[in-house]
């Protein structure tokens, strides 16, 4: 590794002290450097509980991909000056007493700034709000100590708290929405690709111990290990009415109409696989939180549009915005009232928006025309041909 410039160190001492003192909460690296595709455009980094240990997640976004990482502390050290001043150009570093920023100024020359942290207070605000959380902290919890994020005895772990926070975010869209779902009796619940399933596992609780409702609740996923972890938790936790299922969405059997569909960060089209199954069983309310979106960013096209390829980030974001469209538009075309709005903070997490849909009794057909025009009129602006939901045709996708 090359000599540290001196306008590095007291920066980096910052970083050192905060890892030693347990202050450190966040790390940001941006600003390229130059405009090679193979130079990553940001970097995050967070700490993750592993096995009851600290380590910190470096997440490393280069063009349409994230590289994940988790490293200790003395190799976060190690790291951070290989990339800041070579590669990246800025850093903010946020703990729970300031927020110090590092500016790369050409010729070996780092000016900082210190400030209040923006999350400085994030804890103390979240206590404060003790009272407004679904599943409130400080009070145990069993699935959420099962996944690392709170102590048997109900404390939410310092690292985990934005996972205790997104938690319960999610679980106020679904309350939003319980006057929907008021029907006598069971609730039928899928959730597609439902993954390591600790949302799963809110639902659960928010439906059957905040609500106290029965359920017949399924979780899909196509990862073998991934179900037979989940389904350990859920017989050692005896969860009433929760099953797990290893198999592709769009093939799994599940039969006659369900009450609630969600999918949460299912990768690229695997959300559109979970509309549409949603859809095919007249799902009353569908919550998708999409993930990854690459199907439609090679088939944009257009002159009026080609100011956005010089930025391969706005050209990423536009992309993932007009997927979304089209997925609420073709909600729409299939009777559905739709909403897209925030999930949570961008502070937390950039895969931040949420489609919300409810099932309407009686479409109006002028409503499903005007989704269809909509629809046509984004897809010839942007120059896309096809989507995975337009090939769709009411068991499977057609070819291309």
């Amino acid at each position: 590794m090359s000599k540290v410039p001196d306008s590095l160190k007291p920066f980096l001492k910052e970083v050192s002290a905060s890892l030693r003192e347990k202050t450190f909460q966040k790390l940001i690296l941006s600003r390229p450097l130059s405009n090679n595709e193979q130079v990553p455009t940001k970097v995050t980094v967070r700490p993750v509980l592993i096995q009851e240990e600290t380590h910190y997640q470096w997440v490393e976004r280069v063009g349409p991909r994230e590289l994940h990482q988790n490293l200790s502390a003395d190799q976060l050290i190690q790291r951070v000056p290989s990339i800041l001043g070579t590669l990246l150009g800025d850093a903010r570093l946020f703990t729970s007493e300031a927020e110090i920023c590092a500016r790369y100024k050409g010729r070996g020359h780092f000016q900082m700034h210190r400030a209040k942290s923006q999350l400085a207070n994030s804890e103390p605000e979240a206590h404060n709000r003790e009272k407004n959380y679904i599943i409130p902290p400080n009070e145990p919890c069993p699935f959420l100590a099962k996944a690392g994020i709170m102590s048997t005895d109900g404390r939410v772990k310092a690292p985990m708290y934005h996972k205790f926070r997104q938690i319960n975010r999610y679980l106020e869209l679904i309350r939003d929405l319980k006057g929907t779902l008021q029907k006598p009796g069971s609730l039928r619940v899928v959730d597609y690709g439902c993954g390591k399933s600790y949302l799963t596992f809110a639902l659960h609780h928010y439906l059957t111990v905040v609500e106290q409702r029965t359920v017949e609740m399924t979780g899909l996923d196509q990862r073998p290990d991934v179900i037979a972890t989940c389904t350990a938790i859920a017989d050692e936790l005896q969860l009433i009415g929760l099953d797990f299922r290893v198999g592709q969405i769009v093939d799994l059997p599940i039969e006659g109409k369900i009450d609630l569909a969600v999918s949460l960060h299912a990768c690229d089209t695997a959300t559109d696989e979970a509309l549409a199954a949603a859809v095919l069983r007249e799902a009353q309310v569908i919550v998708a939180v999409p993930c990854c979106q690459h199907e439609l960013r090679p088939q944009i096209r257009g002159e009026s549009l080609s100011g956005l390829w010089k930025h391969g980030i706005l050209a990423e974001r536009f992309a993932a915005d007009v997927t979304d469209a089209l997925r609420a538009l073709w909600l729409e075309q299939q009777g559905y009232q739709v909403q897209v709005i925030e999930f949570i903070e961008l502070e937390h997490t950039p895969k931040n928006l949420a489609i919300r849909a409810v099932r309407v009794a009686k479409p109006s057909r002028e409503s499903i025309r005007l989704a269809k025009e909509k629809s046509q009129a984004l897809k010839e602006l942007c120059g896309i041909t096809t989507t995975w939901l337009d090939r769709w045709d009411g068991q499977r996708v057609e070819a291309m």
